[in-house]
C-alpha cells in the first residue's frame, strides 16, 4: 500500500494559499508595497469575495514580515511547496507563505480549513478536481468561494492571514508527518468503501494526476470524508500528510 503515496496525486498543499492568486495582476514588489494607501485590487469579481480578500490584504500590509518578503522576492520563502493553483513571481510567494503557514495551522484551525475546503469540492467539480491534480485558476476559485456563506468565505481569509502569519513569524521548520499513518489510514478508508467503490479508488490512488478528473475529485473527497472519522490526533496527522506530501517521511 506504501507505494500508492509515494508520488501520490494530491497536490493539495495550500487551498488557503489560493486566497493570494488575486495578488498577482500587481506587476512588481513596489507596487505591491504601496497597497496600503491603495484601494484593495477587485482579484476575483465577486464583490463578497473581493471585500473578504480586501480586509485580509489589509492586514498583510501593515504587517513589517510580509513587507519584507516582498522587498526580498518571489524566493524569499525559500524551498517551495507543491501548489494546487497555478501561481508564479508574486503571486507563489504569498501562495508559498501561505501553504507553509498552513502546515502550522492549530488543530481546530486546520480542521476548519479541511471542511471549507470539502464543501467547496461539493460545490464546484472543477475545484474538486484541481484539489486532487492541481491546475485550479481565479475564476473557479472565485466562484467556489462565491458559493459559500459570508461567514465561511471571512472565515476562508481569515485561515489564509493567520497562516501566512504563522510563516512569516516562524523560529521552527516545517512539521514532518510520519508516513505509516498516511499508509494506515489508506488502509482503513479504503476498506471501509463498498467493494466497487474500493477498486476505483485504489485504481484512481494508482493512476495519479493521470486519473480522470471525477475519479480524482471522488478519491478526494473519500479521502477526506474517510479521514474526518478518525479519532482526533490520528486525523489531523492524516489530513495534515495527504496536504503535504513534501513534509511526509516515508
Amino acid at each position: 500500500m506504501a507505494g500508492l503515496f509515494r508520488g501520490r496525486p494530491l497536490a493539495l498543499a495550500c487551498g488557503v494559499a489560493l486566497a493570494f492568486c488575486g495578488i498577482g495582476g500587481l506587476a512588481s514588489c513596489k507596487q505591491l508595497a504601496s497597497l496600503a494607501k491603495k484601494k484593495p485590487p477587485q482579484a476575483f469579481n465577486r464583490p463578497r469575495v473581493d471585500a473578504a480578500f480586501g480586509r485580509m490584504l489589509e492586514k498583510l500590509q501593515d504587517d513589517p514580515k510580509f513587507q519584507e518578503a516582498l522587498k526580498r522576492g518571489p524566493d524569499a520563502s525559500g524551498e517551495k511547496l507543491d501548489l494546487a493553483v497555478n501561481a508564479g513571481d508574486y503571486r507563489g510567494l504569498g501562495a508559498q507563505l501561505a501553504a507553509k503557514g498552513t502546515a502550522r495551522l492549530s488543530p481546530i484551525e486546520f480542521l476548519q480549513l479541511v471542511k471549507l475546503k470539502l464543501k467547496l469540492s461539493e460545490k464546484s467539480p472543477k475545484l474538486c478536481a484541481g484539489f486532487w491534480s492541481g491546475g485550479i485558476d481565479l475564476a473557479e476559485l472565485g466562484a467556489g468561494l462565491d458559493a459559500l456563506s459570508d461567514e465561511e468565505i471571512e472565515r476562508w481569509f481569515v485561515l489564509s492571514q493567520r497562516a501566512t502569519h504563522l510563516e512569516l513569524y516562524a523560529t521552527t521548520p516545517l512539521p514532518r508527518f510520519p508516513g505509516a499513518v498516511l499508509v494506515e489510514g489508506f488502509r482503513e478508508i479504503s476498506a471501509a468503501l463498498p467493494e466497487g467503490e474500493r477498486q476505483t479508488f485504489v485504481a484512481t490512488m494508482q493512476q495519479g494526476l493521470t486519473a480522470p478528473p471525477a475519479a480524482g475529485c471522488l478519491a478526494y473527497q473519500q479521502l477526506t470524508r474517510g479521514a474526518l472519522s478518525f479519532p482526533e490526533t490520528r486525523r489531523d496527522t492524516f489530513l495534515r500528510g495527504i496536504m503535504f506530501d513534501k513534509l511526509v517521511d516515508w
